[in-house]
């Protein structure tokens, strides 16, 4: 639209847990901050306690959903006083007098707008749904997605609003030549998935609650990940050390079904019949992510134009 502003008028504040390595959500809600302050623009934080759902009435006893009920309270105060951020991204928090007006940010793991804001931003970092079935979304909420597989099935979300931005530890994860041989295996989100399952007398190293240093240890010395989880950014990176990344097929899911764009699909196996495709594609998928470094900076500016245009 000729003569929209760049900018929103308001400042952005993202609901985030705190900063976690091993979380990709938590990581990517701090970079969108801290990417959308590197090109100008007001944006903060606001702490989000990882809460614990308890099950539907009367699926528990009273007794034990007080006990989640204090510990959730508890963890809400933790949030507030001991909130963890990353020193390498500019994330400071948000004054709450800014987040009525404020235009807020929410992944698809919070229900409904706990920070009562008048404009609202919904980013689906992964399925809607697919950890917290429950999850109530406002009709006038504006949707954006990470993924575009995240958006399948939502008519209502415009295919152009895709908003990716990303911490790439490259600074870790690089192919050292090493010779590798074996094979290693990553459960994570696969569990929600029903891919948590592990072959009997399975001799692959499991990595589950590594460091990221330990990670690319061993995709450095070993051939294969097994990856249970079908989204995760592991895959990206055990392609990166020279690791082949296999992504366990999910029961009923076609491999275009996972990713519908062969693009996506770049260097990484959709089960083992896949594994000379990913070979193939390999050098595709690294000069892909070059490209996607310009890409993302793009979409932030994309992100804060249609902002400006809904919001003013």
């Amino acid at each position: 639209m000729a003569g929209a502003p760049r900018f929103p008028a308001r400042p952005i504040v993202v609901h985030a847990p705190p900063f976690d390595e091993a979380s990709g959500g938590a990581i990517v809600l701090h970079c969108l901050v801290d990417r959308l302050r590197r090109v100008g623009h007001e944006a903060y934080v606001h702490p989000r306690p990882v809460l614990k759902d308890p099950p539907a009435w009367p699926a528990i006893a009273l007794r034990t959903r007080c006990r989640i009920g204090v510990r959730n309270l508890r963890r809400r105060v933790q949030a507030r006083w001991s909130y963890q951020t990353h020193p390498s991204l500019d994330t400071p928090r948000a004054p709450r007098r800014l987040l009525r007006e404020a235009i807020a940010v929410y992944p698809e793991v919070v229900s409904g707008n706990p920070m009562r804001s008048r404009h609202v931003v919904r980013w689906l970092l992964h399925r809607p749904g697919f950890f917290r079935p429950n999850t109530r979304f406002g009709p006038d909420e504006y949707t954006f997605f990470y993924h575009h597989a995240f958006r399948e099935g939502l008519d209502r979300v415009d295919p152009d609003n895709l908003l990716r931005v990303r911490w790439v530890r490259d600074d870790v994860y690089f192919d050292r030549g090493l010779p590798g041989g074996g094979a290693c295996r990553l459960i994570r989100k696969g569990r929600g998935a029903g891919l948590a399952e592990v072959p009997e007398n399975d001799d692959a190293v499991l990595l589950d609650g590594m460091s990221h240093a330990q990670m690319a240890e061993v995709f450095n010395r070993t051939r294969i990940l097994y990856c249970h989880d079908p989204y995760t950014m592991y895959a990206f990176y055990a392609a990166l050390c020279g690791c082949i990344p296999v992504v366990l097929p999910q029961p009923g899911v076609t491999r275009e079904q996972w990713r519908a764009r062969e693009e996506d699909r770049w260097g990484i196996a959709y089960g083992e019949d896949d594994i000379a495709w990913a070979l193939d594609t390999r050098e595709a998928l690294i000069s892909r992510y070059q490209r996607e470094r310009e890409e993302e900076d793009r979409m932030v500016q994309d992100f804060l134009g249609k902002l400006a245009r809904r919001f003013g």
